[in-house]
């Protein structure tokens, strides 16, 4: 068993046995986590739509794949 599967065994085991109060405490900290990951989210698909919009418009240049592997070269 890796240590990723450690921790999670033992959390099962804590929260099994875990009072009202812990258990409130524990899902507030998972809902913060949730709502932190939509929010990363949300500001990703923010600059992707930005940056599409600039190369639409021409203010931002991109390069194929082949251009950026030739001047590594």
């Amino acid at each position: 068993m890796n240590s990723q599967d450690k921790i999670k065994e033992a959390l099962h085991q804590y929260i099994d046995q875990a009072d009202e109060r812990m258990l409130t405490i524990l899902q507030a900290v998972m809902e913060a986590d949730q709502l932190e990951a939509d929010e990363d989210l949300e500001k990703a698909i923010q600059l992707a739509e930005e940056r599409r919009e600039q190369v639409n418009n021409g203010s931002m240049s991109v390069s194929s794949w082949q251009e950026v592997k030739q001047r590594l070269q």
